[in-house]
């Protein structure tokens, strides 16, 4: 079992995801906030335990929890297979590729810009990769229960078996590629990023279609990832698709 904590968090598990939910824990409060006592309430009406727990007696999750944190199954990730089975018959489709993505509220503020900007799910390696813990969750503002989570062994196998789907492989180089507004996106369009101190790992970045660059003009000349991931994904939307096929790539 995890826990996960926060108001918003557990606001989205319960509006999206209640079966996840096993018990709901509060710090007792003389008279809770409105948000609480309604998530109090909505747990009740849904047949899940409330719990007020003493302060000294609250887990240490290294996280702010607001008073309020719930014990939920552990994270069901979707494998690859699942998640294009979904996508068959849809005409635009987004996945993002995380490579070597190791700091957990990294992953959680990707996933947030993720559910938010029109991306159908997250691919992580099973190593060298971070997980959905409590702290990427609450990072994720709840997006991590709405968003499909793909964790795969094989990340190089996965863009092959991706390419054989459709999907162009776009991924995001420091130095060198196309500036990001003159990206030509495809309708199946997949999105690898790499970690800040490594970037994509050669082996990935040689399995690209083609690499993107994010044009910088000020005296810093890198980005946070989950900030890159936010600003490729706005440009993915704002660039729309151009029907093309595999066999279409230059």
């Amino acid at each position: 079992m995890n826990l996960v904590a926060g108001i918003h968090p557990v606001e989205i598990l319960l509006d999206e995801a209640p079966a996840r939910v096993k018990a709901l824990y509060v710090l007792p409060r003389k008279k809770p906030s409105l948000r609480v006592a309604a998530l109090m309430e909505k747990a009740r009406a849904l047949g899940i335990p409330v719990t007020a727990v003493p302060p000294d007696k609250a887990p240490s999750l290294g996280i702010p929890h607001q008073g309020v944190w719930a014990r939920v199954a552990d994270f069901a990730y979707t494998p690859l297979d699942a998640w294009l089975a979904g996508e068959i018959g849809r005409v635009s489709s987004t996945l993002l590729i995380l490579d070597g993505i190791t700091d957990p509220r990294n992953l959680g503020a990707i996933l947030r810009s993720a559910a938010c900007l029109g991306c159908r799910g997250v691919l992580l390696p099973r190593d060298r990769s971070a997980a959905v813990t409590p702290a990427a969750w609450k990072a994720s503002a709840g997006a991590a229960g709405v968003l499909p989570v793909i964790r795969e062994t094989n990340l190089a196998r996965c863009i092959r078996r991706l390419k054989k789907e459709g999907f162009w492989i776009f991924g995001t180089h420091v130095a060198e590629g196309i500036p990001l507004p003159e990206a030509p996106w495809a309708e199946r369009s997949a999105i690898v990023l790499g970690s800040e101190g490594k970037g994509v790992r050669p082996l990935l970045r040689s399995l690209c279609d083609m690499l993107l660059v994010i044009p910088m003009t000020g005296p810093v000349t890198s980005l946070n990832v989950s900030v890159a991931a936010g600003i490729v994904l706005y440009e993915r939307i704002r660039g729309g698709d151009t029907p093309r096929g595999r066999d279409e790539i230059a």
